[in-house]
């Protein structure tokens, strides 16, 4: 194996979405939507990951994807407090495959771009986010959602009303995606 240097960093393309980034957003919205229904079924109580499964593992998370697959990476006994709880530490969880698996820098370019000013992921710029289409991200930005991070924060219900007001109309379902993808990514450091 050879290894050369690279001749020019500009070369290096944004526009790639990991797929385990796609899950991070896609489980993330099917828990929004379900949160709800979640709390309602285990009377607030929270849950495991054996009781999820068995009570809506079949379910679609979208990309011909079932809760079932979502849940692989937790042993049937690791608990959630809550739905919200259980987003945050599935984000987590990709992002510790991404790294384990050694290709954090390039999902970072990626969903990114070269982040050379940024001391934290979370306060990297939402302009070269590319899991978000660019007049969003300007109207965002523009608005004060100006980082993966403020994005992570924000209302779902907020940034729709934001983008819709510019004439960029937005589900719902598309932002809590970007929610949980910008939280895998931000999960890489």
């Amino acid at each position: 194996m050879f290894l050369t240097p690279i001749s020019k960093v500009e070369d290096a393309e944004t526009g790639y979405i990991d797929p385990r980034v796609e899950l991070g957003g896609r489980f993330n919205t099917w828990v929004i939507e379900n949160a709800d229904l979640l709390e309602e079924t285990f009377d607030n109580q929270g849950f495991s990951a054996a009781e999820l499964e068995a009570k809506f593992g079949s379910q679609s998370i979208g990309a011909g994807l079932r809760v079932t697959e979502a849940l692989k990476g937790f042993s049937g006994g690791t608990r959630f407090d809550s739905p919200k709880d259980l987003a945050g530490r599935f984000s987590e969880r990709q992002a510790e495959r991404i790294i384990a698996s050694g290709a954090s820098i390039a999902v970072k370019i990626g969903a990114m771009g070269l982040i050379t000013d940024d001391a934290q992921i979370d306060d990297a710029k939402l302009e070269t986010f590319s899991a978000i289409p660019p007049k969003a991200r300007d109207v965002l930005t523009d608005r004060g959602i100006g980082t993966l991070g403020a994005l992570e924060d924000a209302s779902p219900k907020e940034v729709s009303v934001m983008l819709e007001r510019a004439g960029l109309p937005t589900r719902i379902d598309e932002i809590t995606n970007w929610q949980g993808m910008a939280r895998v990514v931000s999960g890489l450091g």
